[in-house]
């Protein structure tokens, strides 16, 4: 698998190297999801737990991996999503119609055999006694109790209907009638499902952008959505990535937290690296401007931004520990909500 790639069955990993995969069509969630073949899962864990697997339906927005095919078609977890969404779910007013349903045939059944019994004892004919029972039967079924009732809701689905509410199943406008709490899935139903950048925190605005722009794998509109984000933020994303060439790239690292990209400038190799502030923090040099990273950072988090910070230093072939940088910028990034919400 490679980036760009639509997964179409569930497959388990055998090899991976930085894959991030899209699962907003099963779970919802607007942020890539780390894969690691390497990853231990438990024998109960949930769907979106599996670390080490890729789900039918999903996308392959960074890096690459190597699988085999464990289940196809109907046998897939976003299979059984389609399914589920095809069987009308029991609401409180068909739960109530069955329940009374049954309540109402128990009395019938008892008042049948109260008139069959009187009728006897008053020896009434066999045929005489069953045109009484039929009469009574056809007398006692509410013929006009669905007519009424789906009229009522015919109704409320006219009223929902001009305030541009569809109305699939009709039981539902009862259901919703009678909700005293809503609870509904955020990313991508009242969300644009996409990210922004909303703030930006610089130290030095310039390097902040040529950061981003060069610590960045997104091309054109594929890639890891914080990059696509980033990319539509700048305006000189593409003359700052031809100014300054790539000599080497290093991926996101799940447990570093980062990910960083060498590139020549003024005839130096230079480091950019964005991640996670505390991964960051470990070996930024300008630890005087840590409480006021640390503010901002603090405010973004508060207003449910997610962040990441932008550092640059010289490079050397050693390993993240050794590196040397300054962190000079904070971004935060926010889902917005979709128009009229």
């Amino acid at each position: 698998f490679y980036e760009g790639n639509v997964v179409t069955a569930y497959v388990r990993l055998f090899d991976s190297r930085s894959l991030m995969v899209d699962e907003s069509t099963i779970t919802g969630e607007s942020l890539p999801v780390i894969k690691d073949h390497k990853a231990k899962i438990s024998k109960d864990a949930l769907v979106y737990e599996l670390k080490n697997t890729l789900l039918s339906g999903t996308t392959v927005v960074k890096g690459e991996g190597r699988a085999v095919v464990t289940k196809t078609a109907d046998g897939t977890y976003f299979a059984s999503i389609a399914e589920g969404k095809e069987k009308s779910p029991k609401t409180p007013l068909t739960k109530a119609t069955a329940a009374f349903s049954k309540r109402y045939v128990a009395v019938l059944i008892i008042l049948f055999l109260i008139v069959g019994f009187v009728g006897f004892l008053q020896a009434r004919s066999w045929l005489n006694l069953a045109y009484i029972l039929i009469a009574e039967l056809v007398s006692a079924l509410p013929e006009g109790l669905p007519i009424v009732v789906t009229s009522v809701l015919v109704v409320g689905a006219r009223k929902l209907s001009r305030k541009k509410t569809l109305v699939r199943y009709l039981p539902s406008v009862e259901t919703l009638g009678s909700a005293t709490i809503i609870a509904t899935d955020k990313t991508g139903t009242i969300t644009e499902g996409k990210l922004i950048v909303k703030e930006k925190f610089s130290l030095d605005e310039k390097m902040t952008n040529i950061i981003a722009s060069l610590a960045n794998d997104a091309k054109e509109n594929l890639g890891d959505p914080l990059d696509i984000a980033l990319k539509n933020s700048i305006d000189d994303f593409d003359k700052i990535k031809k100014k300054y060439p790539q000599i080497k790239s290093y991926p996101f690292d799940v447990n570093l937290r980062s990910m960083a990209s060498v590139n020549e400038v003024d005839g130096r190799n230079k480091l950019f690296i964005k991640g996670a502030y505390e991964s960051l923090k470990k070996i930024a040099q300008n630890t005087k401007e840590f409480k006021s990273l640390e503010e901002n950072l603090d405010l973004m988090s508060k207003k449910g931004l997610r962040t990441i910070a932008l550092g640059y230093g010289e490079y050397n072939d050693r390993d993240f520990k050794d590196w040397k940088i300054n962190i000079v910028g904070l971004i935060g990034f926010l889902d917005p909500p979709k128009e009229g919400v």
